[in-house]
């Protein structure tokens, strides 16, 4: 009897473990998608572009992108990094730029497809091999949800004159009611954009051969640009 009872209730503990799990990861899930050797893609120039932030976010927004960009010039794996404070120089100057601009983030936030032509125009423009592309957005909970409003942040490494998605991360957070009308929205916003790029880097997976192959072959070119200026 007493063996029944013990079975009865490692059997509930064991579900509401679960239930618990199963809660808190459909709340704060995070995916990436990336194919198996990236090798190909290492040391190349990019500019970090976004869609404009939800309206909480527009006074932190200039903040959370520089954290970012911090992040992204200490990966070892990329090359320049090409951020905010240079494409406001060009858009402020150049209004038919801003536009194609827009459009671009608005069309890849939307429908998941780079436009082949824009992005081309665009990576001319700013004289970079890749995009990073960062997507936040704000959006009313669905049925099912423990709260009223959730998160999408959406990270992605775009390849302009193919318009091909090389590797993305996603993050989905609903908010705790507790913090909706809070300002500390602005401080989680900040934290879980730099959880996801830290997801990039840490997923971003080169076979140890081909990295030290790329990496013999950068000091060796390092090394031929010294000797020349001497």
């Amino acid at each position: 009897m007493l063996f029944h009872i013990n079975l009865i209730s490692e059997k509930l503990f064991l579900t509401f473990t679960i239930g618990i799990f199963i809660l808190s990861s459909s709340c704060k899930t995070i995916d990436s998608n990336s194919k198996s050797d990236l090798s190909d893609h290492v040391y190349k120039s990019v500019a970090l572009i976004s869609t404009p932030p939800p309206k909480f976010l527009k006074e932190e927004w200039s903040n959370i992108i520089k954290g970012i960009e911090k992040k992204l010039k200490d990966m070892p794996f990329l090359g320049s990094v090409i951020g905010i404070d240079y494409q406001e120089k060009i858009t402020t100057t150049n209004p038919k730029f801003r536009s194609k601009l827009r459009i671009y983030t608005n069309t890849l936030s939307l429908t998941g497809v780079s436009d082949k032509e824009i992005s081309f125009a665009i990576k001319k423009k700013l004289g970079v091999d890749y995009f990073l592309f960062l997507d936040f957005l704000s959006y009313p909970c669905t049925k099912g949800c423990s709260s009223n409003k959730q998160w999408l942040i959406r990270f992605k490494m775009v390849e302009p004159k193919r318009g091909e998605i090389i590797f993305w991360v996603r993050k989905k957070y609903e908010i705790p009611e507790e913090s909706v009308n809070s300002e500390n929205l602005k401080g989680l916003a900040s934290k879980l954009s730099l959880e996801v790029v830290d997801e990039f880097a840490k997923k971003f997976i080169i076979p140890w051969q081909m990295l030290r192959y790329n990496n013999l072959i950068q000091n060796s070119n390092q090394n031929s640009q010294i000797s020349l200026k001497k």
